[in-house]
């Protein structure tokens, strides 16, 4: 809401009947199968586009998929960059219940019996996979960047101290890569200082 405050105003000044209405109309497009008419039904709503239609429409039937930034970035390669437009969404929404559709064909054929008796796969699970994709990859990566930003000597000491006694001879060779890589940090940031300034 930070990036359209405005929306925000919109949505405090619906009344509760107008809401109520709305979802009610859009509760009974979505059961008749209608997605876009399910999402115009909320969408009449001011200040309610087809992200905020998508959260409503979730929140009663888990075939319908959120339209989380994550999960639209996940999939930007097959259905284009993130807009939110009611094409884009039932776009989204299509590639997602295809997902969806496959993983329990996938699951099915497994013949497994944990497979029996999990949860059935929806567009709203698959999307929520990648959400929590998108913040584990992140959190990943900045450990990783943590790691890359540190010394290669600091490496190298936290290393000595984890590595028990018996296998410190079998590491000798690791413990000299890092003093290489040292030495070509040391050639870059010398490079660096060569360069004359723009």
């Amino acid at each position: 809401m930070c990036r359209r405050p405005q929306l925000m105003k919109f949505v405090s000044g619906l009344s509760e009947s107008d809401v109520k209405q709305a979802s009610l109309n859009a509760f009974k497009e979505l059961k008749s199968g209608d997605l876009r008419a399910a999402t115009d039904a909320v969408c009449v709503l001011k200040g309610v586009g087809p992200a905020t239609a998508s959260a409503v429409l979730a929140a009663y039937d888990e075939n319908v998929p959120f339209m989380a930034d994550e999960a639209l970035e996940a999939i930007a390669g097959i259905i284009g960059p993130r807009k939110y437009t009611l094409p884009h969404f039932l776009s989204f929404a299509e590639q997602l219940r295809a997902k969806a559709k496959w993983l329990n064909e996938q699951r099915a054929a497994n013949d497994d019996e944990k497979a029996g008796n999990a949860e059935s796969w929806t567009a709203q699970r698959v999307q929520l996979c990648l959400y929590a994709e998108a913040h584990d990859g992140a959190a990943t990566g900045s450990v990783h960047s943590k790691m890359k930003a540190t010394s290669p000597a600091t490496k190298r000491k936290r290393d000595k101290s984890v590595t028990p006694p018996s296998a410190k001879k079998k590491n000798e060779k690791p413990q000299e890569e890092p003093a290489k890589d040292q030495d070509q940090s040391l050639r870059r940031s010398q490079r660096k200082r060569q360069r004359p300034s723009a």
